[in-house]
């Protein structure tokens, strides 16, 4: 911000030095005589938004304020200028100033002289909140819970896109979707309550042990939380409510009056949804359903001696309703094994569990290895992983029933650039094993319609220079020519499109899409971590060019 001297002058002579108190009354009437000094002003908030209003550019105006030089001390970024009369930040933000040394050291200076700091702090904290909202935390009170749930409702995708982040974040700093995952985290954990305490982890230690059981004395009258009857109550509420949750497999063959929780020396009576047949267990850990480790099991139904999981037995007997000669195979890929192979066609699935297929227990090119095993002997292979078919349950289905009996639907279509973000959404939540993806500004979406306005088909281009890239593809149905339309369209809307790139990810390797349209294979990329903390098969690099076939 240039100051202009003579301006300077004539604003001093008026009201005095900045030591002088400035009347706002005595401000407006005297601007309004000087329309000049006026207008500069108007135009130096016009030309530096981060003034903020027209009050703290008079301020910086009168203080010879350089809003240049307003800089984050930590980071160097710019601030914005805001109530300067009061205040002066000295940071952009919380991060920053806990990363100033000179900041954390009075910090320190201030904790060490003065043991009671954050015991003070914290009720005072308290005693604003009990005022403001009636609670000892603002989380506490029941408008705030009623405002939280609406914009949650509102925004259905927050919890997603936050966790979507946090996963994304947690990988570029520690290699794992969760901070508590990491060796380094683990092991800095671990120093700093050696340091503290004299032991690995702070609930080892006797003055936290003494510490807990006198709160829990004064508070509520027991050595330990769980001997509480109302917390005694509420857990077996919840672990009733965990109980129906199995429905689909089994269900209880008493009252909720008789539960007494996860106490592993009562037996239950329960019913097999599968033969209906009553037996009798106790509560342990099974491990036969991904679902729930204690879930009780119907050894009738699901009997010990099988090395295969609930969930791939559930895929086994959907593939046998489909191709009754399903089967596991132990001898086209030998030494290894194949969970279920289809002979007439050439087809095997590999079923792999989320822990003993993640980067904790399997090689980063074990999936891709039993590919290649299959590709030589002209098989196909679809590589399933546990979480798709727990959460995407009917498109498995659905797309091995296509395997069974692939055709080409003989709809008309036409394609379009789909606007409505939450359609495109919707669609890819249903249609795709990966869902939805992180929205961007520069993502073009084209999806091909039915006549009656029905979405069939969706692709999500990135368009840079004279290149597209495909960034996700999706369809409910097979419809002749869609695809080549949706290719068309993006042509018509870039003249000067030379190529588009695709990735075919060899998890599910027989969508015949890209050799439709006459992509053709460029190159090979390395199997990549995925959310589930899997390595896949690896993907194809493919390419369409040129594009006025």
């Amino acid at each position: 911000m240039k100051f202009n001297e003579d301006y300077l002058k004539r604003f001093e002579e008026a009201f005095g030095d900045t030591s002088s108190k400035l009347n706002s009354m005595k401000l407006k009437k005297w601007l309004k005589d000087n329309e000049d000094i006026k207008s500069y002003l108007e135009g130096c908030l016009e030309s530096e938004p981060r003034l903020h209003n027209f009050i703290d550019t008079v301020w910086a105006f009168r203080n010879r304020f350089d809003i240049d030089e307003y800089r984050c001390k930590t980071c160097r970024k710019l601030m914005a200028l805001e109530r300067p009369a009061f205040y002066m930040k000295t940071h952009c933000s919380t991060k920053c100033a806990k990363l100033d040394p000179e900041t954390t050291a009075k910090l320190r200076q201030t904790v060490e002289g003065d043991p009671s700091f954050y015991e003070r702090r914290q009720a005072k904290t308290r005693k604003t909140c009990l005022e403001k909202y009636g609670v000892e935390a603002p989380s506490q009170n029941e408008e705030v819970k009623q405002k939280m749930r609406a914009h949650w409702i509102e925004d259905n995708s927050f919890w997603e896109r936050r966790n979507e982040k946090s996963k994304k974040t947690c990988l570029a700093k520690f290699g794992t979707a969760n901070p508590s995952s990491s060796e380094e985290v683990k092991h800095k954990k671990s120093e700093t309550c050696l340091k503290n305490f004299g032991v690995t982890s702070p609930a080892k230690a006797r003055e936290v042990q003494e510490k807990t059981k006198k709160t829990n004395l004064e508070k509520y009258g027991v050595s330990c939380q769980f001997q509480r009857k109302e917390v005694i109550s509420k857990a077996n509420d919840i672990s009733w409510r965990r109980v129906l949750s199995w429905s689909e497999y089994i269900a209880p063959a008493f009252p909720r009056e008789q539960w007494r929780g996860f106490n592993r020396s009562i037996e239950y009576q329960w019913i097999c949804q599968k033969c209906h047949k009553v037996f009798t267990q106790k509560l342990y850990t099974s491990k036969h359903c991904s679902l729930d480790d204690n879930m009780p099991r119907c050894l009738s139904c699901y009997p010990r001696a099988s090395n295969s999981s609930l969930e791939e037995l559930e895929v086994l007997s959907y593939m046998k309703e489909l191709w009754p000669s399903a089967a596991k195979d132990k001898e086209l890929i030998k030494p290894k094994e194949l969970d279920i192979a289809v002979p007439e066609i050439k087809l095997a699935v590999e079923f792999n569990g989320d822990y003993w297929h993640s980067v904790k227990a399997a090689k980063k090119t074990c999936h891709a290895d039993k590919l290649k095993l299959c590709e030589a002997r002209g098989w196909k292979l679809v590589t399933l992983f546990e979480h798709f078919w727990i959460t995407k349950r009917d498109l498995v289905k659905k797309k091995l029933a296509e395997l069974a009996k692939p055709r080409e639907e003989d709809i008309e279509t036409f394609a379009v650039v789909v606007e409505d973000a939450g359609l495109a959404s919707a669609f890819y939540e249903a249609n795709s094993f990966y869902g939805n993806l992180l929205r961007e500004d520069n993502l073009l979406e084209i999806g091909a319609f039915t006549l009656d306005g029905k979405l069939v088909e969706l692709m999500t281009f990135k368009v840079d220079a004279r290149r597209a890239f495909l960034l996700r593809h999706a369809r409910s149905v097979c419809a002749r020519g869609a695809s080549a339309k949706i290719i068309r369209l993006l042509k018509d809307k870039f003249p000067d499109l030379s190529a588009v790139e695709a990735e075919e990810d060899l998890l599910w390797p027989i969508d015949k899409m890209f050799s439709e349209i006459g992509f053709k294979h460029i190159g090979d990329l390395e199997p990549k971590l995925m959310p589930n903390g899997s390595y896949s098969c690896g993907s194809r690099r493919l390419e369409l060019s040129p594009l006025d076939k």
